[in-house]
């Protein structure tokens, strides 16, 4: 990734970028994130400059039209002033506070002649105009100015003129005509920084000297981060967790469409205009329960020329009541600063946005209280604070608040008789970031689309980041590094699209709204292609099931993997004729519990049906365990194991025999219950426990098919452990249990209900209709095939052991772990992609070469697990529809590795249309006395498998758990040699497990790091030969 990152950064426009390889829900791709130069920054305010105005300016006209009627008097028209936290309207006397301090602040500038940028409806012109010998007033919309002239034309004012017009146009005004001229409310409406600068460049020609400018309502950038927390906790009834609600924080900072600025940037303005004399900087004030008051500020800037800044005594006071100690004990100079005085109205926000970065995910963060954003002791202090400025105003003093830059929940504080001081802060102003970008992600599109040029045009396709996402800057840890958790999971605006060609036909249609169901896309053309919006190998069998379940049609694989446009999909489809189906999957009426139905042909492959002899009917029970670190709610941890069992019934199936014929039968949800074993210390007495729960065997005519159990292993911290029986549920079924559990909990919790999807049959019901679907006459083709595709292949694999072979497997093994990274991974799939294949058969081929050389044979047997839902009703199915395949491969050493690919995905494409047949049918057939020693047909396997998660995201759970798996208790060693692989946001891991009886841990190791090498060397050089990929991966050992 660091290539990638580095090339990245050479593009003129890139400040910093950071790669990522993501995964969300259904798909993964490689992820840019871009800190763009400030040039970029700059031209691209200049460009979005004309839009952005005509954006707001339509707002504020569809916003005033009809705002105005008879009954709402004409100075107190409050249309638009809703509150962020409710969505309602902000109470009228918090309104009537806020319009009556923002007069204050204009009557205290004493204005004569005054220019309003921006007058609205009028709130604060008809307020103050009776003060000026003259007002001119502007703003973007018609309405609200026609509203406002209705207004001055029944007041028989004729000292107000009204323009239409925005900031900029105040350049055709005389020089030197106003003494004051304001903005409020208006600055967050600029599309950017360099607007509001180019705006007051021209009005500070209007100003006389000694004129003022105030800046109103400003919002208060350095408190963003604490605002949008507040925001996100009032939208629930509920607690949330801090990893959750710094995801929302984050997305919501990038869909921010207002300017924000910093006390810092305004500070440091005479630096760029050198006319201004001075800066005041001042917080606003009351004890209203809003936004307004507590996240915003008003600015006054003074044309003239510069004094030097008066020095203050600062006293200090933490609270209103010390203040108030302060001043009735006397002695106070007439001008003065207290520093340290806690802000109640933010100070919770505040400690919220500060946990954000220090807490564990999992941190429970309780919701604000309905209706108030204050609690009752904030609101309180507020009330208290306000009581005291107002006594010092009765002692004589002028009193301004402003933001403490020590600490972001205090204020500092200015008095002064006979005028105010300077109203800023005591310590310096340092903030880096004075100004954020307005709807930043709408750049995304183009800019991905040049970055995405520009690296294509120096880097193999493969290393090509799909998305690219746009930051302000990027999030950093405490010690200066780019904090990676801390970087948002793109949004759909991120990925590099083609240009938008909506679709025509019904075909085309059909697939635009499956592939935006299924990446997450609300706009696909027909231009576009699979892996380009984010589809993997993975997704296309998903997609392929999606297309022939709506259309009836089949959608080949190959034309999905090699990257064809939606629309050549769409014509593919539509010259393919539809094949009707003839046994419906979905019973019109679903089985019961306590029916009886016949087992499914994967079923063959239960436990108690094919154990060896010598060992326990529990020798291959699967376990899988969790580290669930936080508060868990045992009680309803329980309650969503049940309902878990009641969803899905195999979890709940026994196995009884019935006039000389297995079935099965779905009992009742009754006793189901996890268990909580005694608390247990220490990682070597966990693994003891795992490995005797693994053990415990399961009568095949038991009421349950799985065990739960949670193990108390500290304070806040216990161990969630599955186990299950050989060939009750698959792999795949775990991507379902797990979250839905999960999904289960967090409802209960929370007192809602879980929002799972309809199961529409059962899996007693998928047996029956398999049954009826795949007959003797098509297990007989099954079987003609693999007879044939088998035959002459030797019984056993010549592999080089370190020890030799027993008389009969001990079934003993350990394994060894494989890691290969993303740089490798992300070629190896394009490589897959490039040869019409699958990741799962470049890594199965890589694996074959691997096995040929340590091996004497020129051809293998490779066995392979394989899914096989037909249908896509049987996706959100917990079940076993798993049967092992045997792929034989070519490793003749002078062979290309590409030619080697080529037959792995012609054999595999093959095997694929005959895996009805159980394998254990299969190897009785073809091997009717097999030898104890070894496994039938083949001794090495290869599977690439899916990730189980308890949810889609790694960083922590919205129900306050942090997750991480836990090494589980192994198992038998089935095979000689079995290579388990999975794709991560990391790259490629797994392990190799072998048999003990014939190997050494030395030689395992040796054999993973091979297979480690051979990946690298195919990655770089997939036309090799084997001979070659074998020299060189065993040269670096």
């Amino acid at each position: 990734l660091g290539e990638i990152e580095n090339t990245l950064t050479q593009h003129e426009a890139v400040r910093q970028g950071v790669v990522l390889a993501r995964e969300s829900g259904d798909t993964r791709a490689l992820v840019a994130y871009v800190h763009p130069t400030p040039e970029w920054f700059d031209s691209a305010a200049r460009e979005q400059n004309a839009h952005l105005l005509d954006q707001w300016q339509r707002v504020f006209e569809d916003q005033y039209t009809g705002s105005q009627d008879e009954h709402t008097p004409d100075d107190l028209n409050l249309a638009g002033w809703d509150s962020s936290y409710t969505g309602e309207p902000i109470p009228r006397a918090e309104m009537r506070e806020w319009i009556d301090g923002t007069v204050q602040r204009i009557e205290e500038l004493r204005p004569t002649r005054l220019l309003e940028i921006g007058c609205g409806t009028g709130l604060l012109l008809f307020r103050y105009a009776e003060l000026c010998e003259s007002v001119h007033a502007l703003d973007l919309s018609p309405s609200a100015l026609s509203d406002v002239r209705r207004g001055v034309s029944q007041r028989g004012w004729t000292h107000v003129t009204l323009e239409h017009g925005d900031a900029l146009s105040v350049a055709d005004l005389a020089e030197g005509t106003f003494d004051t001229i304001v903005l409020n409310s208006v600055a967050q409406y600029f599309p950017n920084r360099l607007y509001l600068e180019d705006a007051i460049s021209r009005m500070l020609p209007l100003l006389e000297d000694g004129g003022r400018i105030l800046i109103g309502d400003v919002r208060n950038l350095d408190l963003l981060p604490a605002h949008l927390g507040a925001v996100e906790r009032s939208r629930s009834d509920v607690g949330t967790t801090a990893g959750e609600l710094s995801r929302q924080v984050r997305y919501r900072r990038r869909q921010e469409s207002e300017l924000l600025l910093s006390p810092t940037y305004f500070a440091q303005l005479p630096e760029r205009f050198s006319v201004l004399g001075a800066v005041d900087i001042v917080a606003k004030r009351g004890v209203g329960d809003n936004e307004m008051t507590a996240y915003r500020y008003d600015v006054i800037l003074t044309k003239g020329t510069a004094t030097p800044t008066e020095p203050l005594p600062w006293l200090e006071a933490g609270t209103p009541q010390r203040l108030r100690d302060l001043l009735d004990e006397g002695g106070t100079a007439d001008r003065f600063g207290v520093s340290g005085l806690r802000n109640p109205r933010i100070a919770d926000d505040v400690r919220i946005s500060d946990g954000l970065a220090r807490w564990s995910p999992a941190h429970e963060v309780e919701p604000l209280p309905k209706g108030s954003r204050l609690t009752a002791r904030a609101a309180e202090e507020v009330r208290e604070l306000e009581a005291v400025l107002l006594h010092a105003e009765t002692l004589g003093y002028q009193v301004a608040a402003t933001w403490s830059q020590d600490r972001p929940d205090a204020l500092d504080l200015v008095f002064g008789k006979g005028g105010l001081p300077r109203v800023r802060a005591r310590a310096p102003y340092r903030a880096q970031h004075l100004a954020n970008f307005p709807r930043i992600g709408d750049l995304g599109p183009s800019m991905a689309r040049t970055l995405k040029e520009h690296l294509s045009a120096r880097l193999p396709s493969y290393m090509v980041p799909g998305v690219f996402v746009l930051l302000e800057d990027l999030p950093v840890t405490p010690n200066g590094k780019v904090d990676k958790r801390a970087l948002p999971a793109p949004d759909e605006d991120a990925v590099a699209k083609e240009a938008y060609i909506a679709p025509r036909t019904g075909a085309e249609r059909i697939l635009c709204r499956i592939l935006g169901e299924m990446l997450g896309l609300s706009r696909v053309g027909i231009a576009d292609t699979f892996f380009a919006l984010g589809g993997h190998s993975l997704l296309a069998v998903r997609l392929n099931l999606r297309v022939k379940q709506e259309t009836g049609t089949e959608l080949p694989l190959q034309l999905i993997l090699t990257g064809a446009t939606v629309a050549d999909m769409a014509a593919a489809i539509e010259t393919e004729p539809a094949a009707a189906e003839v046994v419906p999957l979905v019973p019109a009426v679903p089985s019961r519990d306590g029916e009886e139905a016949p087992l499914s042909l994967q079923q063959r492959d239960l436990w108690f049906l094919n154990h060896p002899q010598h060992l326990e009917a529990s020798w291959d029970n699967a376990q899988l365990a969790y580290r669930l670190e936080g508060r868990l709610d045992r009680e309803a941890f329980g309650r969503a194991v049940r309902a878990l069992a009641e969803r899905h019934p195999v979890l709940r199936t026994g196995y009884v025999h019935r006039d000389g014929t297995l079935t099965q039968r779905v009992n009742d949800a009754s006793g189901f219950e996890m268990k909580v074993s005694a608390p247990i210390s220490g990682d070597a007495a966990l693994r003891e426990w795992l490995a005797q729960e693994r053990t415990r065997p399961f009568a095949p005519d038991g009421r349950h098919m799985v065990r739960i159990h949670l193990v108390p292993v500290a304070d806040d911290e216990h161990v969630f452990v599955l186990t299950r029986p050989w060939g009750v549920f698959d792999g795949w079924s775990l991507t379902i249990v797990l979250p839905e559990l999960m999904a289960l909990y967090r409802a209960l919790v929370r007192g809602t209900e879980a929002v799972l999807p309809p199961l529409p049959l059962r899996y007693a019901d998928f047996a029956r209709w398999q049954r009826r679907v795949v007959g003797a006459g098509e297990l007989d083709r099954q079987l003609a095939y693999w007879r044939g595709q088998l035959d002459g292949l030797p019984a056993l694999l010549s592999l080089h052991t370190d020890r030799p072979r027993g008389p009969v497997q001990s079934y003993r093994g350990a394994k060894v772990g494989i890691d290969a990274p993303m740089e490798v991974l992300t070629r190896l799939q394009q490589l897959s992609q490039e040869s019409g294949g699958t990741l799962y058969m470049t890594l199965l081929a890589a694996f074959a070469v691997l096995v040929g050389r340590y091996s004497d044979d020129q051809e293998l047997a490779i066995g392979t697990p394989v899914t096989n839902r037909p249908k896509a009703e049987l996706e959100p199915l917990v079940g076993y529809f798993v049967n092992t395949l045997v792929i034989r491969l070519d490793v003749t050493p002078d062979r290309g590795f590409s030619d080697l690919l080529k037959q792995t995905r012609h054999v595999t494409a093959e095997a694929h249309e005959c895996k009805d047949l159980p394998f254990v049918d299969l190897a009785r057939e073809l091997v009717p006395n097999p030898d104890p020693a070894y496994s039938p047909l083949f001794q090495v396997m290869f599977n690439l498998v899916p990730m189980p998660r308890l949810t889609a995201d790694e960083d922590g759970l919205d129900d306050g758990l942090a997750t991480e798996p836990v090494e589980a208790d192994p198992g038998p060693a089935k095979y000689d040699l079995n290579l388990t692989v999975r794709e991560t946001d990391a790259g490629l891991v797994g392990h190799l497990e072998y048999s003990t009886d014939l190997f050494t841990e030395e030689t395992a190791a040796r054999m993973a790091r091979s297979y480690e090498r051979l990946l690298r060397e195919i990655a770089a050089d997939p036309d090799a030969d084997l001979t070659r990929l074998r020299a060189r991966s065993n040269g670096a050992a």
